[in-house]
C-alpha cells in the first residue's frame, strides 16, 4: 500500500461523523457533508489543506448528500431536514431551497440539468434545475430507503438500490420506470455500471457483489461473495474494475468478470466502516469517508498513468505478434518439406503460457481476464491479499538466463543447416538426431521461463517491465531463427539444384543408351 500513501494530502479530521463527500469537477476542491448539519469546502494538496468555506444550512440535521454540478458552479446538498438546496460555490449564497419532500433524502446524483434524489421511504425524484420548485417526476416502487443512485447517461438510465432488497431501473429522460428487480434477500447498498454498459454491479449487506446483465433486470446473472462484511460504497475506475468500501474499514480493488480481488488500497482506523468513496477530477486521489470522523486521501495516480504505457506495450506486442504470424506463414512450405515444426511448437508454448497479447476470444472471457491482469500488475506491490503473477507482466529470476540460452539454439539451427548443405545424403539422419537433442532443451528452457515463478511471489514494477522486455526479445529471437532457417533452406535448395540437374542429365543419357540398344537389337 506504499504508493497509495505517498505524496497525498493529509487526513481531514472532524468532530462529528462524515456522511458524504464529493470532488469539484475542475479543481482541487472537496465538499464534505457532516452529521451536525454543516457542509465544508476544502482546498486539498499534498502540501496542505485549507478550509475555503462552511455552510450551516442544515443546522441540527445531518447533511447526507453533497453533489457538485457538472460545471462546478453550484453545490447541491440534502439530508435529514428533508430539504434540497443549491449553493453558489464562489459566494456561498443559497441559490434555491426546496422543502416539499416528506421524508429525509438519503441519496443524490447530478447530471446536466437533472438532479436525482432518493428518500427514506423509497421514493425516487427527478428534478429539473431550471424549475427546482417541484420535482418533475416521482417514482415510488421501492418500499424502503434508497441507498444509492447511479446515472448511466449513454442509455438515459438511472439505477436505484434500496433497503427493500430490490433495484429499480428508470428511464430518466422519459421519467418512466423500466423494471424492478426481484427480491434479492439481501439489502442492496451501492451500484455502478461497468463493462461499457453491459453489466451493472451492486454491493450488498452480506458482502456479495451482485451482477446484472443489461436488459435482464429481474434477476442477477452472477454473484461474487468476496467481502467479509457489507459493501457500503463503491466507485468504478474503469470498465472492468471497481473500488469498494466495506464495513470492516478496508478499501479494496476488485476486477469484474472474471471476479477477483486485485489488491487493497488502504483502511481506516479501528476497522470503522467506510461510508463514501469519490475520485477527484484529474484522477490523482481517491477520497474515503469513514465512521471514524475522518476523510482520507489515497494516491491512485499511478493506476491511470500506467494505462497509457500499457496501451503502448499492447500495441507493440500486437505488432510483434503480427510479424511473428507473417514469419510462420512464410515458413509453412519449408516446414512441410523438411518435416520440422519444432519452432512452431516453441511459439505455441510461448503463446499458451499466457504471454500472448492477442485477445480474439469472447468478450467476457479473455479480454476481461487481460484487463484484470493489467490492473493486477499495477497494484501487485500494494495489496495485502494473494498476489497472482499477471499473464504478460510476471517476472522470473532466470528469465535473463533463459533468453541467453535461447540464442545458442539459433546457432544450432545454423550448424544443422550447414551440415545439411555439406551432407545432402548421409548427414540427414545425424541432423535429425541433433535437432531431437537440441529442441527439447530449448522447450525446457522456455518452460522454465514461464513457470519458474511460484504463485504469490511479490513483484516490483521494474521487474515486471524487465520481464516484458525479455518476452519480446525471446519472440524476436524465435523470429530470427525462423528467418535464418528459411534463408538456409533456400540456400540448400540452390546448392542441391546442380546435383539434381546432373542426375537428370545422367538419367536422360541412360534412357538414350537404352533406347539405342533397343533399336539395335530390333
Amino acid at each position: 500500500m506504499e504508493e497509495f500513501t505517498v505524496n497525498r494530502p493529509a487526513d481531514l479530521v472532524f468532530e462529528n461523523q462524515v456522511f458524504s463527500i464529493d470532488f469539484h469537477p475542475q479543481r482541487n476542491l472537496l465538499a464534505a457533508g457532516i452529521s451536525d448539519g454543516n457542509t465544508f469546502l476544502y482546498e486539498y494538496a499534498p502540501e496542505g489543506n485549507k478550509v475555503v468555506s462552511t455552510f450551516s444550512h442544515n443546522s441540527g440535521s445531518s447533511v447526507r448528500c453533497v453533489t457538485f454540478t457538472s460545471d462546478g458552479n453550484h453545490l447541491y446538498s440534502a439530508g435529514g431536514d428533508k430539504s434540497l438546496r443549491a449553493t453558489d460555490v464562489s459566494s456561498g449564497k443559497v441559490i434555491f431551497e426546496n422543502t416539499t419532500s416528506k421524508e429525509a433524502i438519503n441519496a443524490m446524483e447530478a447530471f446536466e440539468n437533472y438532479i436525482f434524489t432518493g428518500d427514506d421511504e423509497g421514493c425516487v425524484k427527478i428534478w429539473d434545475t431550471r424549475k427546482p420548485t417541484k420535482a418533475a417526476v416521482e417514482i415510488r416502487e421501492n418500499w424502503d430507503y434508497i441507498s444509492d443512485l447511479c446515472c448511466y447517461a449513454p442509455q438515459n438510465t438511472l439505477f436505484a438500490t434500496g433497503g427493500d432488497e430490490r433495484m429499480s431501473v428508470i428511464d430518466f429522460r422519459k421519467g418512466k420506470l423500466i423494471e424492478v428487480s426481484q427480491d434479492q434477500e439481501d439489502e442492496l447498498l451501492c451500484v455502478q455500471v461497468v463493462k461499457g454498459g453491459r453489466k451493472v454491479v451492486v454491493g450488498s449487506q452480506l458482502g456479495v457483489l451482485l451482477l446484472w446483465s443489461w436488459g435482464q433486470w429481474l434477476d442477477t446473472t452472477d454473484r461474487y461473495p468476496g467481502h467479509p462484511e457489507s459493501i457500503d460504497c463503491m466507485v468504478a475506475i474503469d470498465d472492468d474494475t471497481v473500488i469498494t468500501g466495506s464495513a470492516d474499514g478496508v478499501i479494496r480493488i476488485v476486477n469484474i468478470l472474471p471476479n477477483r480481488m486485485i489488491g487493497i488500497v488502504g483502511e481506516h482506523d479501528d476497522d470503522m466502516p467506510v461510508q463514501r468513496l469519490a475520485i477527484d477530477y484529474d484522477k490523482h486521489f481517491l477520497g474515503s469517508a469513514s465512521d471514524d470522523n475522518t476523510i482520507k486521501f489515497w494516491n491512485i495516480k499511478f493506476l491511470f498513468e500506467e494505462d497509457a504505457e500499457g496501451d503502448e506495450e499492447e500495441e507493440e506486442a500486437e505488432q510483434d505478434e503480427t510479424e511473428q504470424q507473417e514469419v510462420v506463414q512464410g515458413s509453412e512450405e519449408d516446414d512441410e518439406e523438411d518435416g520440422e515444426d519444432d519452432d512452431d511448437d516453441l511459439v505455441d508454448d510461448l503463446d499458451s503460457s499466457g504471454f500472448s497479447d492477442s485477445s480474439d476470444d469472447e468478450e467476457d472471457d479473455d479480454e476481461e481476464d487481460d484487463d484484470d491482469e493489467g490492473m493486477k500488475s499495477k497494484v501487485r506491490a500494494h495489496g495485502r491479499g494473494a498476489r497472482i503473477p499477471s499473464k504478460r507482466k510476471r517476472d522470473a529470476k532466470s528469465s535473463s538466463e533463459s533468453s541467453e540460452d535461447a540464442e545458442p539454439d539459433g546457432n544450432d539451427h545454423d550448424d544443422e543447416q550447414d551440415d545439411d548443405d555439406s551432407n545432402d545424403d548421409g548427414g540427414s539422419e545425424d541432423e535429425e538426431q541433433e535437432e531431437a537433442r537440441v529442441k527439447p532443451d530449448a522447450k525446457q528452457k522456455l518452460s522454465t521461463l514461464f513457470t519458474s515463478l511460484p504463485a504469490g511471489e511479490k513483484l516490483s514494477l521494474k521487474e515486471r517491465r524487465d520481464l516484458i522486455k525479455q518476452q519480446r526479445q525471446l519472440k524476436k529471437s524465435l523470429k530470427q531463427q525462423r528467418k535464418e532457417k528459411k534463408e538456409a533452406a533456400v540456400a540448400a535448395k540452390e546448392a542441391q539444384q546442380p546435383k539434381k540437374e546432373k542426375a537428370q542429365t545422367n538419367k536422360k543419357r541412360k534412357v538414350g543408351e537404352h533406347n539405342e540398344a533397343s533399336n539395335f537389337f530390333s
